[in-house]
């Protein structure tokens, strides 16, 4: 049945394929730079953020029209450091997050609507690290920003850190996955990307893990992470270790839920001295269960090597790959190909002259789908942009007016030049709680009362303000209820008249009704 339903889509398929050589696409760049594109994200006003580096060294971000045609850049510069921004995220309020790195170390910038800097930081901690980046990044509607940062020790080993930042980009929280020391069949690993599914997070990479026949030798596997809500890992998979007699070596590049019970992981392996796509399946459990290689014959004749770095899902049974094609070691090229969950391939192209990104494709609101990379044109590198439909044809180019930036006060928005040197510097590591500690502090209210003693009035001072407020009590020390209030989640600060109580010790008792609870004591004289 499922071959007859593939059969049926790659029927309807075909001849739409074959009007899919007049392509949407869209080229820019500043003269005599090579710009280097590696993350892209669509932004409230259906244009497209992306984020990247010159090869000069200096980080930058450029902002296009819903067509692909370039609205503003910045660029952004760090004495002589070299900056990049391997992720971004940008929020219906108009804000835009950048993550990367600024020379040794992971930095992280929040701008307003307008692209100007809100706050900046870098991380640094020499007494444990010697440097670092932000490998991928999530921003959350409220603000908050949780960040995949690899950090190397002065052993020279990748470590795996969630960074977790408010929206004054204050560190509240940070935590390590995937110990070495823990685990003694891990060896060195590498985080890539991370997802998130529900509430539930996922890191994908590389490591090398102890053979289960050969145990003095440590092989490269696919690496999968599953962290759980309360930012907890549930389970590190070293992908090939169980699966089969086969030598599964390869990358891990990304996880999608396939049903309740099965997740489907995405990256290459190795097949001889040639690297192939390959859906990587494992069970909610981390076991794996079945994988399926996408070999490079399959998507062109000349193809050494293909490796997929997004996949989107289009339907139930299909998805699709932007990938690296292979052609020979020194050259490569933008392709992007239909596949089905069992590996048939539907439709395979690429682009000559072109290098593609790593966050190399975003699917759209209207569910198509836009890729970003370098082309060579005239002996000019440039940024490269290009829309697809579903089924691998052109998108329409859009004549509908549209306002962008729209929630910026100062349009239009002007390309320049941003120094980073004003940067904040985050140098703690053991003063920074846990995920379980910040989280257990927000569950305390903290109460400030002046004066104390008091005759007349108490003021008080309420935090961790809860949105639908809190409910006041006060006891005396025979538990008589003296006061009782409920109070706005806009109103940190009351007070309370005493001055008809007798002399001696009460005690001010706050909640929200859900588990946060606060007191404290003060003398009336």
């Amino acid at each position: 049945m499922r071959f007859q339903v593939e059969l049926l889509i790659i029927t309807c398929l075909l001849p739409l394929l074959s009007f899919s050589q007049q392509r949407w696409y869209s080229s820019f760049g500043r003269q005599g730079e090579r710009e280097n594109s590696v993350c892209i994200s669509e932004s409230y006003d259906k244009g497209y953020l992306i984020s990247g580096q010159f090869y000069n060294a200096d980080g930058l971000i450029a902002k296009t029209n819903t067509n692909g045609e370039l609205l503003w850049d910045k660029v952004y510069v760090l004495g002589n450091s070299r900056i990049q921004f391997y992720a971004n995220g940008i929020l219906s309020s108009g804000r835009k997050v950048l993550a990367g790195y600024a020379g040794d170390d992971p930095v992280i910038v929040s701008l307003d609507a307008c692209g100007d800097v809100e706050w900046c930081y870098t991380f640094k901690n020499q007494e444990h690290f010697w440097g670092g980046a932000v490998l991928d990044l999530i921003v959350y509607e409220d603000g908050h920003a949780l960040a995949m940062v690899g950090l190397n020790n002065l052993d020279w080993d990748n470590l795996v850190y969630l960074f977790n930042f408010d929206p004054d980009g204050n560190l509240t929280w940070m935590k390590r996955y995937a110990k070495t020391e823990d685990d003694p069949d891990l060896g060195f690993l590498l985080p890539f990307f991370m997802d998130t599914i529900d509430t539930e997070y996922f890191v994908s990479g590389y490591c090398y893990y102890r053979r289960n026949d050969n145990p003095d030798v440590f092989t490269l596997r696919p690496m999968f992470i599953k962290i759980d809500e309360d930012f907890n890992e549930e389970w590190l998979l070293p992908y090939g270790q169980n699966i089969d007699s086969f030598e599964l070596i390869g990358d891990g590049f990304g996880v999608m839920e396939e049903n309740d019970s099965i997740y489907r992981g995405y990256g290459r392996y190795f097949m001889g001295s040639s690297l192939i796509g390959a859906f990587l399946n494992f069970s909610a459990d981390g076991f794996e269960t079945d994988y399926v290689g996408i070999p490079s014959h399959l998507l062109n004749d000349s193809l050494v090597d293909n490796s997929p770095t997004a996949i989107e899902r289009i339907n139930d049974t299909l998805f699709m790959a932007a990938a690296i094609y292979g052609f020979s070691f020194y050259n490569i090229a933008m392709g992007e190909y239909i596949v089905s969950s069992s590996g048939n391939v539907y439709g395979s192209q690429f682009h000559p002259n072109t290098t593609p990104a790593f966050h190399t494709m975003v699917k759209t609101d209207s569910s198509q789908f836009v890729f970003a990379g370098e082309i060579k044109q005239d002996e000019e590198w440039d940024m490269f942009l290009y829309k697809l439909n579903d089924d691998l044809s052109s998108a329409d180019y859009v004549n509908d007016t549209i306002t962008y930036d729209y929630l910026c006060d100062n349009l239009p928005i002007v390309s320049d030049t941003i120094d980073l040197s004003a940067c904040g510097i985050i140098t703690g590591m053991e003063e920074i709680p846990t995920p379980g500690e910040y989280y257990a502090s927000l569950q305390n209210i903290p109460i400030n009362v002046q004066p104390n003693p008091a005759n007349d009035k108490v003021k008080l001072e309420i935090g961790n303000m809860g949105y639908k407020g809190y409910r006041v009590w006060c006891y005396n020390t025979s538990g008589q209820v003296m006061y009782e209030s409920t109070v706005g989640s806009d109103t940190e600060q009351f007070e309370i008249d005493i001055s008809q109580w007798q002399s001696g010790i009460y005690i001010i008792v706050v909640t929200d009704g859900k588990g946060k609870k606060g007191s404290v004591k003060f003398v009336v004289e």
